[in-house]
């Protein structure tokens, strides 16, 4: 067994269990009713998205008033899971919510937040030329452990969904078997 081995399994000996930890069952941004500090506006703006999961419709209209503070409530998700608001409210069949939703959509408030301005550039792995070996190279990519690096950060676009994805969002009504009710009211608003 080679030193870097036995340190390996020695140095975990050395762990001991954190007990003060709290294990959540269920996601507790999006699913639980735990008091949230103000962090930035884009974080604000996604708990419209617990609003509807927990079907709140005063914490949705606080956050739809709250201009100097949330920059849209139509904010996606995330970008794996790029569900906005609407999305959750038609997954729900909760067609109050939905309505307060197009209502903010379609006449939104003035001087809202900005969106935050993501100042990390995109960083590439460069290129080698010709020049710099004395033959084709071809296209440097980055080791193993640091394929992503900063540009993780800066993939989140942070967009809101506005009056004109009517079709994405018809389409998502009927994939997920929403009532007639629904349907009929996103036809009406998203002709």
């Amino acid at each position: 067994m080679s030193t870097a081995q036995l340190f390996k399994v020695q140095s975990n000996h050395f762990l001991k269990e954190n007990l003060a930890l709290t294990e959540y069952r269920t996601e507790p941004f999006f699913k639980d009713n735990l008091p949230v500090p103000f962090i930035s506006s884009s974080v604000q703006s996604k708990l419209a998205i617990r609003a509807v999961i927990l079907n709140d419709p005063i914490l949705l209209k606080c956050l739809i008033d709250d201009v100097d503070r949330v920059c849209s409530v139509h904010i996606r998700h995330d970008l794996s899971e790029s569900l906005s608001v609407i999305h959750y409210a038609i997954k729900n069949n909760n067609i109050n919510l939905l309505k307060i939703l197009l209502e903010d959509l379609k006449n939104p408030k003035d001087n809202r937040y900005p969106f935050p301005e993501v100042t990390i550039k995109k960083q590439s792995t460069g290129h080698a030329r010709i020049r710099t070996l004395g033959f084709l190279t071809a296209k440097i990519m980055p080791s193993r452990g640091a394929r992503e690096g900063n540009n993780a950060l800066i993939k989140d676009k942070m967009e809101a969904i506005n009056l004109y994805d009517g079709k994405e969002t018809l389409l998502y009504a009927i994939q997920n078997s929403c009532s007639t009710e629904i349907y009929d009211f996103l036809c009406e608003n998203f002709h």
